[in-house]
């Protein structure tokens, strides 16, 4: 396997890590010292963005072995429909299930900006790793 494969998917995994860490000691935070902002549809947010997160991998690397080139666009689309998305979701959760609505909107926010933040860092590791791996064969 060579380095930027090896790169790629320890950029993957990290991100999926730092999702799944936080999301399990908010829950933890949420159920036994805040239980009265406990909701049951806690577990949907972590899952939403660690399934985001795959998803959005792949797509990622499918952009980037046909245009490497475009990686930025891709990227940047990517945040859009990321955002998109994410709006839908919480809209469905508002009109469907209705319950505690500013828990779960004040949650979504703040993974969504964490995934942001992290998406964001291993993008800029990305492309750093990638600049240098380009330096060497030239």
């Amino acid at each position: 396997m060579n380095q930027e494969k090896k790169l790629k998917i320890q950029l993957m995994v990290s991100l999926l890590t730092a999702i799944i860490l936080v999301g399990t000691a908010t829950g933890l935070a949420l159920y036994y010292i805040f239980p009265e902002y406990w909701f049951r549809w806690y577990p949907l947010i972590p899952s939403y963005f660690v399934l985001l997160g795959l998803i959005i991998s792949i797509g990622m690397n499918y952009c980037i072995k046909r245009e490497p080139r475009k990686i930025i666009s891709a990227f940047i689309m990517m945040r859009g429909i990321k955002i998109a998305l994410t709006l839908v979701g919480f809209l469905l959760y508002y009109c469907l299930v209705n319950e505690n609505t500013t828990e779960a909107a004040l949650l979504t926010c703040g993974f969504y900006f964490l995934y942001l933040f992290v998406e964001t860092y291993l993008l800029y590791r990305f492309e750093k790793a990638n600049k240098q791996t380009h330096k060497r064969d030239v």
